[in-house]
């Protein structure tokens, strides 16, 4: 009898010891993750005002997600090629720590609303400029402008925004290299560039 008693407490001890190490292990990885989140450098993002359709219920759910861990990313952020496996990071990203006693406050979109994210971010994604169109960019200006801004996204189309618009977004852009412990151009490749993109642009 003595024996019989002896060895379910081994086995409970041995089951209770498993079960601490799984929730060790669980929190570690929350940690991880979390610490990861914290030290990578993300841009710093743009005024919710100046969202396409920012009353929209996708553009409200995406701000409400999405501003979290950091300020709003611009959907002209990536292309929409490349933002539903960001937007699958980033998900899991919250899913995990909205476990995490010690970020209470971060909650996860449900399957609806990470549609409704995936769906705006998507149809206001980055216009890239096609490989036939680069193609076609053989000037100073033209290599300056491939070289400096394929560094973070896609290669912009000019012809995307207004002339009168270009200075704002390389100021802005200039901003987000320095967030992002990149070395901005200095000023005469940043004047080259925007004058490649201010004769690039339509209107």
């Amino acid at each position: 009898m003595t024996n019989i008693i002896y060895s379910l407490l081994l086995l409970i001890s041995i089951f209770v010891m498993f079960d601490a190490n799984g929730a060790n292990q669980q929190y570690n990885n929350m940690m991880d993750n979390n610490m990861d989140c914290a030290t990578t450098a993300m841009p710093q993002g743009i005024d919710p005002q100046l969202l396409p359709n920012k009353n929209s219920q996708s553009a409200q759910t995406f701000i409400k997600y999405c501003s979290q861990c950091h300020r709003v990313p611009g959907p002209g952020l990536h292309t929409s090629a490349q933002w539903p496996s960001v937007i699958e990071r980033m998900n899991k990203r919250m899913k995990m720590m909205s476990q995490d006693m010690m970020m209470m406050n971060i909650k996860a979109p449900t399957e609806k609303e990470l549609a409704l994210i995936t769906e705006y971010v998507t149809q206001n994604a980055q216009q890239a400029m096609t490989i036939d169109e680069i193609a076609k960019i053989n000037s100073t200006n033209g290599e300056k402008f491939k070289q400096v801004c394929a560094q973070c996204h896609a290669l912009p189309n000019p012809a995307k925004y207004p002339k009168s618009a270009w200075p704002s977004i390389i100021k802005r852009m200039r901003a987000n290299m320095l967030n992002m412990g990149k070395t901005p151009p200095d000023e005469n490749t940043t004047n080259a560039i925007l004058n490649f993109l201010v004769t690039q642009a339509k209107y």
